[in-house]
């Protein structure tokens, strides 16, 4: 397990930025996550391009879509234009909500598109 206390170094900058135009940090990161950024449909599958500027090859990514978007949003044709820029794309079924919650969108589901940067 990693000690991430024992990191002098894990954030090098944190800075804001709106992923649906292009970010400028240039492609240093090796790793990207992406949770609730893809969830209500507002910020669609273009800004996948974005986040791919800015990671290096073998960049291992995570990114969290809203299931209803998936299709709907354009998400799957997005990763089919993008298949020959990414590797070990793999889609996991999952509950956005815990067993027990309650109300309009308690049942509601997501795709988490594992994927590298090649």
């Amino acid at each position: 397990m990693l000690n991430i206390a024992s990191k002098k170094k894990v954030y090098r900058y944190l800075f804001s930025s709106d992923i649906t135009q292009p970010l400028t940090t240039g492609n240093s990161y090796k790793g990207i996550i992406s949770s609730g950024t893809f969830t209500h449909g507002h910020v669609g599958p273009n800004a996948i391009d974005n986040i791919l500027k800015v990671a290096v090859e073998g960049a291992f990514f995570a990114v969290s879509v809203n299931k209803k978007h998936w299709i709907e949003k354009g998400f799957s044709e997005k990763f089919d234009a993008i298949k020959d820029n990414i590797d070990e794309l793999t889609l996991h079924d999952v509950d956005i909500y815990g067993k027990n919650s309650k109300g309009e969108h308690s049942n509601d589901k997501g795709i988490v598109a594992t994927f590298l940067k090649i």
